[in-house]
């Protein structure tokens, strides 16, 4: 059987580091924030040690320091998130174990070489992104130390670490409507299991939404770098499909199933209507009362089909992504409407 990614021997290098952080014994969160913790430190002590800043003034982009260690905090959160969508969902796809084993690593972890790949377009994009960041070119000017801290830390390691969870993203519009395909039917009454992945999907676009508007309101070079000015909004864009997109598939067999009920509950009707027809042209009154309970059940279980959601999410989630999705907007348009009142 062929290996997948994830399996020993086979781990991407995005993967790796993941793994080796979640097998720690401090959790996740807390590792990041010492990791985090420890570049901040190792800038801010660069610009110390060379002069361009006093001792304990701290690193003037101390803000960008977070992108990184958040980009990897989003992946793994897309992999744990992935896994558990899967586990929701397993009971009603259509498929053995052993396949189902397979699409579970598929969907949660990246190939060698796709993570190799990543990287090397990530740290190009890096390195262009300083290029075109007079700021960012001036701090690392001071010394050679602060040239390789810089250029390294704030922007070569968050666009490494950025694109893998963006692949992950767009990877996920296929597969979760791949795994969709495979569900054996559907109950709009029991739709539990189909909501599973709405939740991976609400996830990938949230923390989307969170890194585009972090960067607007931290980093004023967002809006004119270029290879930022390219990213954010693609981030924000990603976001929404990978939201709806991958559920699109799901929401159709769920209308199909609902017209499926009311066709059937038509039929039903029309039989009843039929006989109390002939009950009324057969003066067989004692019947009547029978035939319009049944007609009273029927239209109540029309209602209940009809009300039924065709959407593939809970409303809360839907509300949730919702919310998420203005904050960016709103961050653009007061960024906009600050920059016109104060003439910047």
């Amino acid at each position: 059987m062929r290996r997948l990614s994830g399996e020993p021997g086979r781990r991407s290098w995005i993967d790796t580091l993941v793994d080796w952080g979640t097998s720690r014994r401090l959790p996740g969160w807390m590792l990041l924030a010492l990791w985090w913790l420890i570049s901040a430190s190792l800038l801010t002590v660069v610009k110390w040690w060379d002069g361009s800043a006093a001792v304990g003034e701290p690193f003037a982009r101390i803000a960008d320091t977070f992108y990184c260690w958040f980009a990897l905090l989003v992946y793994a959160m897309i992999r744990a998130s992935s896994r558990t969508a899967f586990d929701r969902i397993r009971p009603v796809l259509a498929m053995d174990d052993d396949e189902a084993a397979r699409l579970r690593l598929h969907i949660a972890t990246m190939t060698p070489v796709t993570a190799l790949v990543c990287g090397v377009v990530g740290a190009g994009l890096g390195i262009a992104a300083f290029a075109a960041d007079p700021v960012a070119r001036d701090l690392a000017s001071s010394s050679f130390g602060a040239t390789v801290v810089v250029v390294g830390l704030l922007y070569v390691s968050s666009v490494v670490f950025a694109i893998p969870a963006l692949v992950q993203m767009v990877r996920q519009l296929r597969l979760v409507a791949l795994l969709h395909r495979r569900v054996r039917s559907v109950d709009i009454f029991r739709p539990w299991p189909v909501h599973a992945f709405s939740r991976l999907t609400a996830l990938s676009g949230t923390l989307a939404l969170v890194a585009a508007a972090y960067a607007m309101v931290t980093n004023p070079a967002t809006l004119t770098n270029p290879v930022w000015v390219v990213l954010v909004p693609g981030a924000v864009v990603l976001a929404v499909l990978a939201f709806f997109l991958p559920l699109r598939g799901m929401h159709l067999r769920l209308q199909q199933e609902r017209r499926q009920l009311l066709d059937e509950n038509a039929g039903r009707t029309l039989a009843v209507t039929v006989d109390l027809d002939a009950a009324v042209d057969g003066r067989a009154y004692e019947r009547i009362p029978e035939l319009k309970a049944v007609l009273g059940a029927l239209d109540e279980a029309r209602g209940r089909i009809e009300k039924a959601s065709t959407w593939p999410w809970a409303p809360a989630t839907l509300r949730g992504f919702t919310t998420a999705l203005l904050v960016p907007v709103l961050v653009w348009l007061l960024t906009k409407i600050l920059a016109t009142t104060l003439g910047l």
